[in-house]
């Protein structure tokens, strides 16, 4: 008994502690009230801690978080917290990602290949889109489409699950309900298994006799990389993440791809982000001059930027400079975040349980008075699960009809 008012006292002490750290140190809440859905759920938390577990109570903070209304607020689990739980941390044996048609198995576990490429319309007892829906309000994000971008990934863990009622409490399977292509649905229940390791946003197509990975899926997990496409006259550049490299900084990749540039004279120049969740925007400047510098010395070239919901945080910074200052042409889909954001995270441990929760603490305005939710782009185009299967890149695709320059029209 002893046991459990010490439990019950130390997750409502952590939610006190909690709110008084977001009025200690987040941007806006310094200075203006708590939103009341915060205080709210913060109450009725503090009622429900004898019914939850650890893990879901974890869940539960992350919802708190949630309605503070910014993409850098969030509760994430210490070793400490990890090590106390009488279990590891459980998921779908499936990896699911949204596309412009639904929602697909992208990825699977052994013995669950045969459900890749399939659209699940129903997880547990509600709809997928009722569970999309749901599982928005516990997403830290800056607009719709960061939530979007990372519904699928949180649809994949058992305590979300959970928490928007698509699953009993505690239960090991889950029942799953797939499209046919006759119009039929097939159902098959499949147990949770333990939370794997971060993995990349996307992966090449899984299916059998597909074409080469495209582009844009090559080299998801390098931080920068390009390579010229002689045919359209067009150098692409992906960034995934704005961190320097050991062997090659943000800096020496940035005068490697200017060298590449001055000698090939490309008529397209196409920047991608669509997977790059961040990093340190200090690092920026030099790849910023590289582009103003090929736009103003290539009076006919064009800098293209690749965006969608996954591009966030430094890489909104990255876009919005492009923006403000470059002549730069968006492509893809709305940017997870807006131009003026609530940024930098100042990490807090909950000091009975060990969870760690981000604060943000800094105003980034990268455009003046800008109030754009998102970057829309000019070129709005959207992958559908039939051409991500096939491995194509509809977005690249459209760039290099529209802005490239093909072999046969040189002279």
């Amino acid at each position: 008994m002893a046991q459990t008012e010490s439990r019950l006292e130390g997750w409502r002490s952590d939610i006190d502690f909690l709110r008084s750290a977001v009025v200690r140190e987040h941007y806006v809440f310094k200075t203006e009230p708590l939103p009341k859905s915060f205080q709210k759920l913060a109450e009725e938390l503090k009622g429900s801690v004898s019914e939850f577990n650890d893990l879901r109570m974890l869940v539960e903070v992350q919802h708190l978080m949630a309605t503070l209304g910014d993409g850098h607020c969030s509760a994430t689990p210490s070793l400490k917290f990890i090590q106390r739980l009488k279990a590891p941390p459980q998921e779908l044996p499936l990896r699911l990602h949204g596309f412009s048609n639904g929602l697909f198995v992208i990825d699977a576990n052994p013995g669950f290949e045969k459900w890749i490429s399939r659209r699940i319309t129903r997880i547990g007892l509600l709809s997928a889109d009722q569970a999309s829906q749901r599982v928005a309000d516990y997403i830290p994000k800056d607009n719709v489409h960061g939530g979007r971008w990372l519904g699928p990934v949180f649809l994949g863990y058992h305590g979300y699950l959970e928490a928007i009622g698509c699953i009993g409490k505690e239960m090991g399977e889950i029942t799953l309900a797939f499209s046919n292509a006759d119009g039929t649905e097939s159902a098959a229940s499949v147990d949770f298994a333990p939370m794997q390791n971060k993995r990349p946003p996307l992966i090449p197509s899984r299916l059998p006799s597909v074409p080469e990975a495209p582009l844009h899926l090559r080299h998801v997990t390098s931080n920068y990389w390009f390579e010229v496409i002689p045919s359209h006259e067009a150098v692409y550049v992906q960034l995934n993440q704005i961190v320097n490299y050991p062997n090659e900084s943000i800096e020496a990749f940035a005068a490697r791809l200017e060298q590449d540039l001055r000698r090939l004279r490309p008529r397209l120049l196409g920047i991608d982000v669509r997977y790059n969740g961040g990093g340190n925007a200090d690092l920026l400047p030099p790849v910023l001059r590289v582009i103003r510098e090929f736009k103003a010395r290539e009076q006919n070239g064009k800098v293209v930027v690749l965006i969608g919901p996954g591009t966030l945080s430094a890489a909104q910074i990255f876009i919005s400079m492009l923006d403000r200052g470059a002549e730069a042409i968006f492509a893809g889909e709305p940017s997870g975040s807006k131009p003026n954001f609530v940024k930098k995270q100042n990490p807090v441990e909950l000091p009975w349980s060990d969870v760690i929760v981000n604060i943000s603490n800094h105003h980034h305005e990268t455009i003046p008075r800008d109030t754009r939710q998102w970057i829309e782009p000019e070129l709005r185009v959207e992958m559908s699960s039939a051409e991500y299967f096939a491995n194509r890149d509809p977005v690249w695709e459209a760039v290099l009809v529209k802005y490239g320059t093909p072999a046969k029209s040189k002279n």
